[in-house]
C-alpha cells in the first residue's frame, strides 16, 4: 500500500511538471518597430522574445512562480471547475 501511495505522489509530480510547462497564453506588443512576444506558461514563467526591426532577435525568460506543489493544488482547482 506504502508503495502505491509513492507511485501515486510521484506520478503527480510529473504531471504537475508537466502542466506547468504548458501555455496558457500569449501577447504581442508592437512599439516603435520592435515585436515583443511573451509566451506564458502554467508555472508562471514568461519566455519574452524581441523582435527588431531589422531581423534581429532577442530573447529572455522570467523564471516560474510557483513550485511544484504549487502546481499540484492549481491543477486540481482547475480540474475542479470543469466538472
Amino acid at each position: 500500500m506504502q508503495y502505491n501511495k509513492e507511485v501515486d505522489k510521484q506520478r503527480n509530480i510529473i504531471r504537475a511538471e508537466k502542466w506547468g510547462k504548458s501555455s496558457n497564453g500569449m501577447t504581442c506588443l508592437i512599439k516603435q518597430g520592435v515585436k515583443t512576444w511573451e509566451t506564458s506558461y502554467n508555472n508562471g514563467s514568461i519566455a519574452i522574445e524581441e523582435i527588431f526591426s531589422d531581423g534581429r532577435s532577442v530573447k529572455s525568460s522570467k523564471p516560474a512562480t510557483l513550485s511544484v506543489k504549487e502546481c499540484i493544488d492549481e491543477m486540481q482547482r482547475e480540474s475542479a471547475n470543469v466538472k
